[in-house]
């Protein structure tokens, strides 16, 4: 399957008599990413056109970055519903204080969806994710039901235009732990993503008769909720990359929501590439922006010192040990390895866990 993007595109779609509802895309850029315009257009040319969609761009950059963002791609500036706003990168560095920021855009939408500056979306979009989540909510009867998983990849076959492919037949990957595998050494241990029928024979039974399971987390780059998620979603400022997943995951269970991977067809996908390359284009290297606003030390250790901060607080004891419960990890060595297993927390009602505290659905 390919598209074919046009940075001069103007998106049109003839209103139809449902019931409208508006969603509010949450995305985060990091001081520069060459598929921004290819998020922000495939997001609008692609959707229904039964719902109003609002995009919120956080561009944390140089100035220097940001004025060249707006020099190569003048149109998506000028779009309407769409705000990109300069959050300077000496003061905005890192994903907490970026993600926070995009969702300072938000404008009191029914729903809010955060995604990362990489990211294409596939034909009726939204539509089909506001059905997924309501049919979440007949599973969970937890208004605080969160739908994540891992967005499958599109890459463009072949270089220096804009033809994009990927696999129309692709779910959404669920994510597994990597026993003695670690993103950071001794403080956020490692996950890999496959379809559920490749992780456990349980979670196959579950996901297809079903359509859901717990996520054992959620992912940064596919996170889909109603407005109130916006109350909650606020990361530690000072996180800068790796412990975001981990953490909002414990906070949000802890919260009461339920963390629900849904078994569909990836409604939107993402561009596995960190580095600069011809094919690619420009984005930007974490390491080389750490450097670049002075931080002090290697990145890794200033994220292993985030992480210890938080697992020796002790008003995160009680939560850190019901998410391990829950997610089947020890967040002190990641060896136990338990990432699906009816004989765990998810047995009888797959979804029970994490409805405590919160409001109930009618």
């Amino acid at each position: 399957m390919a598209f074919i993007y046009s940075k001069n595109a103007i998106y049109t779609h003839m209103p139809s008599d449902a019931i409208r509802k508006s969603i509010y895309v949450a995305v985060s850029v990091l001081e520069r990413d060459s598929e921004l315009p290819v998020t922000i257009l495939s997001c609008l040319q692609n959707r229904s056109g039964d719902n109003d969609i609002s995009i919120g761009v956080a561009y944390v950059s140089t100035d220097k970055a940001f004025a060249s963002q707006k020099q190569e791609s003048p149109d998506i500036f000028s779009i309407p519903n769409v705000k990109i706003r300069h959050f300077p990168l000496e003061e905005n560095y890192g994903i907490g204080k970026g993600r926070n920021a995009a969702y300072s855009m938000y404008g009191d939408e029914d729903y809010v969806l955060q995604v990362d500056a990489h990211s294409y979306f596939v034909k009726d979009w939204d539509s089909k994710m506001i059905s997924t989540h309501n049919k979440a909510l007949k599973i969970t009867k937890n208004e605080r039901t969160v739908l994540t998983g891992v967005p499958e990849p599109y890459w463009y076959p072949s270089q220096n235009n804009h033809e994009l492919d990927y696999n129309e037949s692709d779910v959404v990957g669920y994510p597994y732990w990597m026993t003695g595998w670690w993103w950071v050494k001794d403080a956020i241990p490692r996950w890999r993503h496959k379809s559920p029928s490749h992780v456990t024979m349980n979670l196959e039974k579950l996901v297809t008769e079903t359509g859901f399971a717990p996520a054992i987390k959620v992912t940064g780059a596919f996170m889909f909720s109603t407005r109130i998620l916006v109350q909650y979603v606020g990361l530690h400022p000072e996180f800068l990359f790796w412990e975001e997943e981990i953490v909002q995951s414990i906070e949000l269970i802890d919260n009461g929501f339920s963390l629900v991977y849904p078994y569909v067809t990836c409604p939107i996908l993402h561009m596995y590439c960190e580095e600069k390359t011809e094919e690619y284009g420009d984005r930007a290297n974490i390491k080389d922006l750490a450097v670049g606003v002075g931080l002090a030390g290697d990145i890794f250790e200033e994220i292993n010192k985030n992480m210890q901060k938080y697992f020796t607080n002790p008003d995160n004891k009680n939560k850190i040990k019901t998410y391990e419960v829950y997610a089947g990890v020890y967040l002190g060595d990641a060896n136990r390895k338990m990432y699906f297993k009816f004989n765990n927390f998810v047995r009888r009602n797959q979804y029970e866990y994490a409805n405590v505290g919160a409001h109930p659905i009618d």
